[in-house]
């Protein structure tokens, strides 16, 4: 879901709903959402490396006006395939958007970046929506962590891991209790964070 601030909205109604958003984030896997405003909207990262939100414009798409039928079909296939959100359309819009390059620098069409209504937001993502990039930004100070930041390898390093409250990676979820020792646990937990880079 996409936090939405309202005109009415104080700084601390807000954060609060930022921070609700922020806190629905305990599985991993990437998500479809879609924004009303692009024009005041903002996506916002977390890093786990420097453990904070980095927040900027919403992503977008790319349009060529008066370009050709060809550079007009081949960009709305990368779109179609992007907005999907699913990873396997996605890498083929990668694919596709080769040839949409290869394409417009031949016709020496002229494009244009335009912001998206379809986010495809991975689990460290969110959007907010009703103030722009710079201001919310600005506010991300005030976030609260990722909840997933806590099974990070980052979190392991700050001693500051824990999984309480987020989902249990499949690969220790899925295994029979008698086969897990300690030992076992951890190696499993390791592995999932592998995987899921």
């Amino acid at each position: 879901m996409v936090a939405n601030i309202t005109p009415d909205d104080t700084m601390m109604d807000a954060i609060i709903k930022i921070n609700k958003e922020i806190d629905t984030r305990r599985t991993y896997g990437v998500r479809r959402e879609e924004v009303q405003k692009t024009n005041k909207a903002a996506r916002c990262s977390w890093s786990n490396g420097s453990a904070r939100w980095n927040c900027g414009p919403i992503g977008g798409r790319l349009t060529c006006p008066g370009a050709s039928d060809k550079v007009t079909a081949l960009l709305n296939e990368v779109n179609r395939l992007k907005d999907t959100c699913n990873r396997v359309d996605r890498e083929a819009s990668y694919v596709a958007m080769d040839m949409v390059v290869k394409q417009i620098r031949e016709e020496n069409a002229r494009c244009k970046p335009v912001k998206s209504k379809v986010q495809c937001l991975d689990a460290n993502e969110i959007v907010v929506e009703g103030i722009g990039a710079r201001k919310t930004d600005s506010l991300s100070t005030f976030f609260n962590p990722l909840p997933l930041y806590s099974g990070s390898f980052e979190a392991r390093e700050r001693g500051l891991f824990g999984l309480k409250g987020i989902e249990i990676p499949p690969g220790i979820a899925r295994q029979k209790l008698d086969d897990l020792d300690p030992q076992t646990i951890n190696a499993l937990v390791e592995k999932s964070e592998e995987a899921e880079e």
